[in-house]
């Protein structure tokens, strides 16, 4: 699951700066993906009794997820 969020960001991401200007609304769609990686990475983690890596990957997942909060509400976007 973690390759196939990988190649999808990295794609998103690519898509979206060849045209930043007209695609800047994806932006939080990046955030939105980065953290749902970093959620399956921490789940990974949790049943592998890295606790605290796992924890420290959740922490990090809530805060790209509020950066792509504050990122919709200042370029606007999907979700």
């Amino acid at each position: 699951i973690n390759i196939i969020l990988t190649v999808v960001i990295v794609g998103v991401l690519i898509y979206t700066i060849l045209d930043v200007r007209n695609r800047m609304n994806h932006f939080p769609v990046i955030f939105y993906l980065g953290a749902a990686g970093n959620i399956t990475t921490g789940i990974k983690h949790m049943i592998s009794d890295r606790k605290i890596m796992g924890l420290i990957t959740f922490v990090v997942a809530v805060i790209l997820i509020i950066i792509a909060g504050f990122n919709k509400t200042i370029v606007g976007g999907p979700m």
